[in-house]
């Protein structure tokens, strides 16, 4: 019996739950070696995310960006050209004529709608998260000003939305109009330094650009709901000639308040810069603004 328990004492030692426990030394270390290895290799990922990368992009272009964004359609219509005079002249059509004919039209009418599903794409893109603000715009000035004879929960509630619309939206200026004498009541980003020519002070800045924006939206029905998306939209409303806005400015958005109350003017030196889901927006927050004018 004292052999036998001679024999179960070692063996009841090494049954002891020593190195299987959780905070046992040697499964420690063997828990801790796979862990502190991916650790590392995500830190390592973690630095090289983080690394600038400098890529150079060359691009042809033709030398006008309304040309350029043509040439997909132009070569859909002469390859649709060139396939039907392949067609006529052939006086026996091959099966694989025909196969490769029904490819080129294929191609051809991809080319063709190729530019408008660019412009329905970009119209869709998300808003500030895609791009960032560009730090000089030409022709412009960078300014905050609120109307000082507003209410504190006024001029809490017109600098909140502006600082809104530039951070989640591509526009470079957010601008507050109201109708009711006030002229501009808000505004922050880049405005036409034609606009604030000669002011000194916060006060002659934000006289200058109420004067400036109250000559163009006072007109009837300019507080109406307009998106000029490009350069070509804004000439032909003569948006370019309008003092207040830069002429890096490729894009303004106008929303109305109800009843006439006002509107919203946003502007952005991009083209289509805003999407269908941001005018929305924009719509809905400018009916919130309305009682505060």
């Amino acid at each position: 019996m004292a052999s036998m328990a001679a024999c179960h004492q070692p063996l009841g030692r090494l049954l002891r739950p020593q190195s299987c426990s959780p905070s046992s030394g040697g499964r420690r270390a063997l828990i801790r070696a796979p862990r502190a290895r991916s650790t590392a290799a995500v830190r390592r990922l973690r630095a090289a995310a983080d690394e600038e990368t400098d890529v150079a992009v060359f691009r042809f272009t033709l030398g006008s960006e309304d040309i350029d964004n043509q040439v997909p359609r132009a070569v859909g219509l002469l390859g649709t050209a060139a396939l039907f005079a392949n067609h006529a002249s052939s006086a026996i059509i091959a099966p694989s004529q025909s196969f490769a004919e029904a490819v080129g039209a294929v191609l051809a009418v991809m080319c063709v709608v190729a530019p408008a599903m660019e412009r329905r794409l970009r119209d869709a893109d998300p808003g500030r998260g895609r791009g960032k603000l560009s730090d000089d715009i030409a022709g412009s000035v960078q300014m905050f000003r609120l109307a000082p004879a507003l209410s504190d929960a006024t001029q809490q509630e017109l600098a909140w939305s502006c600082f809104s619309f530039i951070r989640n939206t591509n526009a470079c200026t957010a601008l507050v109009y109201s109708a009711a004498g006030s002229g501009a009541v808000a505004c922050r980003g880049a405005v036409g330094t034609e606009a604030v020519a000669g002011a000194r002070d916060a006060d002659a800045q934000l006289a200058a650009l109420s004067q400036a924006v109250d000559a163009v939206l006072s007109k009837p029905g300019a507080c109406g709901d307009a998106y000029l998306q490009d350069r070509t939209q804004m000439a032909s409303a003569g948006a370019g000639q309008w003092p207040f806005v830069p002429t890096g400015v490729e894009s303004v958005l106008i929303r109305g308040m109800p009843d006439g109350k006002g509107a919203i003017v946003l502007m952005s030196e991009r083209p289509r810069a805003f999407s269908t889901k941001e005018r929305a927006w924009t719509s809905a927050v400018a009916a919130k603004l309305a009682p505060a004018l």
